[in-house]
């Protein structure tokens, strides 16, 4: 269970979300699929790779529609955690999405990452300072 000190810093000082913003999103995604749906006053998404439900979130616009409501996913414990307390109405899912039955290795860098991989290719590739590695279901 994520302790009050950690779900405040991850989910409100980390992000900066004490200050207004227009786009959750890391490019404006979130408001491009916020303006496509304008009209539409209910709807379901589903968050693959989810990873923080503000900071660099394409669906966090949505969430605040009254009537939207998703699915977020992430093999990261920690993100689902602060999905759980700020998206009751969400289902949440800690689980990797794999091909492979049973256990998987996870490889990321710190303990919320937007890049976790299940390729340890793809972690030499892109973590070349190291990574840690952790074996999930």
């Amino acid at each position: 269970m994520i302790n009050i000190f950690r779900y405040f810093y991850y989910n409100f000082y980390r992000p900066k979300i004490f200050f207004l913003k227009k786009s959750y999103s890391m490019y404006g995604e979130d408001v491009f699929i916020n303006n496509f749906f304008k009209n539409k006053k209910n709807g379901i998404y589903l968050d693959v790779g989810a990873y923080h439900p503000l900071d660099g979130n394409n669906t966090h616009l949505v969430y605040k529609k009254k009537n939207w409501q998703g699915i977020n996913i992430d093999v990261n414990p920690l993100s689902i955690e602060l999905f759980k307390r700020s998206r009751k109405f969400d289902l949440n899912i800690n689980c990797a999405i794999s091909a492979k039955k049973g256990f998987v290795t996870m490889y990321f860098r710190k303990k919320i990452n937007m890049l976790n991989t299940l390729s340890k290719k793809h972690a030499k590739m892109h973590f070349r300072n190291g990574f840690q590695e952790k074996k999930i279901k």
